[in-house]
């Protein structure tokens, strides 16, 4: 389908007051009560409005940061999400020569070998992944407040928030991927144990997404 006409469909549908696959935004509306004003970043923020966790946030006033390695998005983000920073970098842990597999629906591209799969698979380019405390911390010390921080790279997510003990400012609430689906495997995953152990609480889930809120300094 082409974009243009995509966008038009998202927009005029029953359900354009979300933009985010399951309604995640809303949620995260509700937790901020409405706020007005507020900061994100958006790691993996793939398309600037479709399946995005923040596009809602933008519309309504909330300004950011979208991390997102797959430059094909770069004009729609200047069209759409003008007044976010744009960020082409693809995260994790280290800095370290991988490679990215592009698919023919692009919320399945992703750098992790075990998910490799040879179906719809367009084509695969050698990147170098940077730590998300490099990427970001230069930006934290002008920031007054570090609201969101979403978090949705397939396969990465964890060593995606690995380095969250460098950055120089902690998110208040934050909303990350995990291949889990049932209470007894959230509680058991990396990703409730490493944020446990930063402070947050795990608040609310939906699907095989999970929101964290800070809770101790």
């Amino acid at each position: 389908m082409n974009m243009n006409l995509e966008i038009i469909k998202y927009f005029f549908s029953k359900s354009y007051r979300s933009f985010s696959q399951n309604g995640e935004d809303l949620l995260l509306n509700k937790y901020f009560q409405g706020k007005k004003k507020g900061f994100y970043v958006d790691v993996g923020a793939n398309h600037p409005i479709i399946l995005n966790n923040t596009y809602f946030f933008y519309r309504r006033g909330w300004r950011g940061i979208l991390i997102e390695g797959n430059k094909s998005f770069n004009k729609l983000y200047k069209i759409f999400r003008p007044n976010d920073i744009v960020i082409n970098e693809f995260v994790s842990n280290k800095e370290e020569e991988c490679y990215y597999h592009h698919y023919n629906e692009h919320v399945f591209n992703h750098l992790s070998k075990e998910k490799l799969k040879i179906e719809n698979l367009k084509h695969t380019e050698k990147i170098i992944t940077k730590p998300l405390d490099k990427i970001l911390n230069s930006y934290l010390t002008s920031c007054s407040t570090f609201d969101l921080l979403s978090v949705d790279i397939e396969g990465e997510s964890l060593n995606a928030i690995k380095t969250l003990p460098h950055l120089i400012k902690l998110p208040e609430v934050i909303l990350i991927e995990v291949a889990v689906y049932n209470f007894l495997e959230i509680l058991d995953s990396d990703e409730f144990i490493f944020l446990k152990s930063l402070g947050y609480d795990l608040f609310s889930s939906m699907f095989n997404n999970l929101f964290f809120r800070k809770i101790s300094e």
